[in-house]
């Protein structure tokens, strides 16, 4: 049973662990895993598949993660021009939308088939190859609105045209046409991401409901305002919101993080990297976690490895489908023996 050193690239952490072959699954795991999916009636002993619960089990945060990672990885920082002329650097997009609705609150599956849907394919068709995340929350007052994030550079007012647009179709915005007399509604809030660690702190703290403690394990306050703040609410992910919590762009579903083996050449670099202090390593029971502080953690890779993580984001970004693994020998052999036989009948005749 061989053992395989592998290490697992992420926005700011690499995680070194051992890869044992994997086993097959026993009668009891592969039960254990229906039973997530599944239900029997005690009564009339029937298996029906479980309602969607509307909130976030652990490993729908798990994935979610995984996603928030490959997002923050894929999306290439480049320079964009603002409105007021000038040219800042660009990284994410943090998109808030709100549904206008005072009479009754609604549900996210119905919110998602009259707006979102909509709105998500209008984004796909104006900026082709977009990568986005978008997760569905409760308002204090019970209202349903999304958080997108998404690596396309976007105009605000755009945006708050297409979706008021798609609101008015739906009738959300009849009270506030008759209260203001307009159809422009706030509901589009659009916040540009620069800094790595401020999106990903916001879309994976939250998520695994973990609230940031200082040294003596009090918990820290975040200021308002701030976009890790906003995923830090305390009702978040308590309450069902009626309907699909988060999705993402097909390409982002497709692929997992990045693992590759430790060559010589990537132990050594990051064996440097933690004698001169660009590293900090935390020693864990299975695994080892290297933080990043300033450096990109790829950097660490050797150059063989480096290549595939490349090709690895790539893929990510042009929508690639995950390469097939490779054919194993028997087909390779009964392949070779047809033609051989192909061959010895065309030759006879």
């Amino acid at each position: 049973m061989q053992v395989k050193d592998c290490l697992q690239v992420r926005s700011n952490t690499l995680i070194r662990y051992n890869k044992y072959p994997r086993k097959p699954l026993s009668a009891l795991s592969r039960t254990n895993a229906l039973s997530n999916f599944y239900s029997v009636d005690q009564d009339t002993g029937e298996v029906a598949r479980k309602a969607y619960s509307g909130t976030l089990c652990q490993g729908a945060k798990k994935r979610l993660t995984r996603v928030i990672e490959n997002l923050v990885l894929a999306a290439e920082p480049t320079y964009e021009e603002r409105p007021n002329g000038k040219i800042l650097p660009f990284h994410l997009s943090f998109m808030t939308l709100t549904v206008h609705n005072p009479d009754r609150n609604l549900t996210s599956k119905e919110v998602q088939e009259t707006c979102l849907e909509h709105f998500l394919q209008w984004l796909r068709r104006r900026y082709i190859g977009c990568l986005y995340i978008w997760k569905a929350e409760l308002q204090k007052r019970g209202q349903i609105h999304y958080h997108i994030t998404s690596n396309c550079f976007v105009d605000r007012d755009l945006f708050a045209k297409k979706w008021n647009e798609l609101q008015q179709k739906a009738g959300y915005l009849d009270e506030y046409y008759k209260a203001k007399g307009h159809y422009n509604a706030p509901s589009v809030d659009i916040t540009s991401v620069r800094k790595i660690k401020n999106i990903t702190g916001y879309l994976t703290k939250r998520i695994a409901m973990e609230m940031p403690v200082d040294k003596k394990g009090r918990f820290v306050k975040i200021k308002k305002g701030n976009i890790v703040g906003e995923l830090a609410k305390t009702m978040q992910n308590q309450k069902t919101v009626g309907g699909k919590v988060w999705d993402c762009s097909k390409n982002l579903k497709e692929y997992g993080y990045f693992t590759s083996e430790v060559d010589g050449e990537t132990a050594f670099k990051i064996n440097q990297s933690v004698k001169n202090g660009d590293i900090e390593e935390i020693r864990l029971e299975n695994c080892t976690v290297y933080r990043t502080k300033e450096k990109p953690t790829y950097s660490v890779l050797s150059f063989y490895s480096r290549l595939l993580y490349d090709e690895h984001m790539t893929c990510i970004r042009l929508k690639e489908k995950p390469q097939q693994e490779k054919i194993e020998l028997p087909i390779i052999k009964r392949k070779i023996k047809n033609m051989q036989v192909r061959l010895d009948l065309f030759s006879s005749s």
